[in-house]
Order: structure tokens, then C-alpha cells, then sequence
């Protein structure tokens, strides 16, 4: 009943995958992930930046939640969490710098800080930030995910 449209799309992917595939060459693999990398260096500075000049621009409510919630102490579970999200920061950006020299090792030590990062992050609790900090973490996300595509199922990192 609602699998009318299976029919189009597999002619579709015959004609896709009836062409002879290239392969991307080694050095543009390596050029993409090296570009990927550097573009996620330069969106977390850029991010934080713009998260404090915007945050001004927030509805008042949220200013104000803002001022509220710097001004309570952190509780023992929140300073174990911000610990370990440093710790972790250091190590995905210790991946980050060995997957730009195109090393094997440094796609698991970032996948494994990336994939730790996101179990921690329900602890930190609510955030609040404009909607262009929200679109520049998305992008530096989706990044992550293209860098992890390129590590793990492109042709850039050698066996060491």
C-alpha cells in the first residue's frame, strides 16, 4: 500500500550504480578531512565568541535565567561532569590534531572523546544561547560527522 514509491527509486540507484564509481584519490580524502578539521578549530572559538556578543540579544526571561543560574553554586555532579568535559575537549582535540596528520589511532581517540562528550552532556543541565551559536554548533557537528565519514570509510588515513 505505502511502498508505491520503491518502484522509481530503484531505477534510480540501477542507473546510479550502473556507471563505472571513481574513487576519490588519496590526496583529495586527505585535503577534505585536514579542511574539515581546521573549519571545527575555527568554529569553537568563533562560537564562544558569538555566544557572549549575542547573548545580550536574548528575550529578557532568558536574561535573566542566564544572571540566575551563573550566580548559584555548582553542585558536586556538575563539577565531576565539567571535569570530565575538559578532559575530554583535550582528547578529542589530541584526535583532532592526529587525524590533520592523517594518523589511524587519532579517528578512534576522537570518535570515543565525541561519543563520551554526548553521554556527559545530560548533565550539565539546560543551556540557553542564540539561535546563530546554535547554528554554528550544528554546523561544527555535522563537520564532526563528515570528519568521522572521511577517517573511518574514506581512503585519506594509511595503515600505520
Amino acid at each position: 500500500m505505502g511502498l508505491f514509491w520503491i518502484a522509481p527509486l530503484s531505477k534510480y540507484f540501477q542507473i546510479i550504480h550502473s556507471e563505472p564509481q571513481k574513487s576519490i584519490s588519496p590526496v583529495k580524502t586527505s585535503t577534505l578531512l585536514r579542511v574539515s578539521i581546521v573549519t571545527q578549530w575555527l568554529l569553537v572559538p568563533v562560537a564562544i565568541v558569538a555566544s557572549f556578543f549575542l547573548e545580550s540579544y536574548l528575550p529578557d526571561p532568558l536574561q535573566k535565567w542566564l544572571q540566575l543560574d551563573s550566580g548559584l553554586p555548582f553542585s558536586s555532579l556538575e563539577v565531576i561532569a565539567l571535569v570530565s568535559a575538559l578532559a575530554l575537549m583535550v582528547i578529542a582535540f589530541v584526535g583532532s590534531v592526529g587525524l590533520f596528520f592523517l594518523k589511524k589511532w587519532a579517528a578512534w581517540t576522537y570518535l570515543a572523546s565525541t561519543l563520551l562528550g554526548y553521554l556527559i552532556y545530560p548533565l550539565l543541565g539546560p543551556t540557553v544561547e542564540h539561535s546563530y551559536v546554535s547554528a554554528l554548533c550544528d554546523i561544527a557537528t555535522l563537520l564532526t560527522g563528515f570528519t568521522f565519514g572521511l577517517a573511518f570509510f574514506g581512503n585519506a588515513l594509511r595503515a600505520e
